[in-house]
């Protein structure tokens, strides 16, 4: 089943949630692709990281969080590096 997102529905909720706290790392740059599965519990999106973090911790770091958030769901995180500068 996919979930097409709107704000205000349990997938938007979740969304916001997992935003902020993503956004809550230095780290993190930009947050996007976001995707749920609420009935699955899969969830998946993009984050675009600092180039001078450690992009395996980093990514390692927001994924548990995640987790801890939502228990039971499958999380895949996309890291890209901004290298802009």
């Amino acid at each position: 089943m996919n979930v097409l997102m709107q704000w205000g529905d349990e997938a938007g909720l979740m969304r916001k949630a997992v935003l902020e706290r993503v956004m809550a790392h230095d780290y993190a740059m930009q947050f996007h692709g976001f995707y749920v599965d609420v009935a699955e519990k899969r969830m998946s999106f993009d984050v675009v990281l600092s180039f001078d973090c450690d992009r395996q911790t980093a990514t390692e770091e927001i994924v548990q969080e995640i987790r801890t958030l939502y228990p039971g769901f499958e999380v895949q995180v996309q890291a890209d590096v901004d290298v802009s500068g």
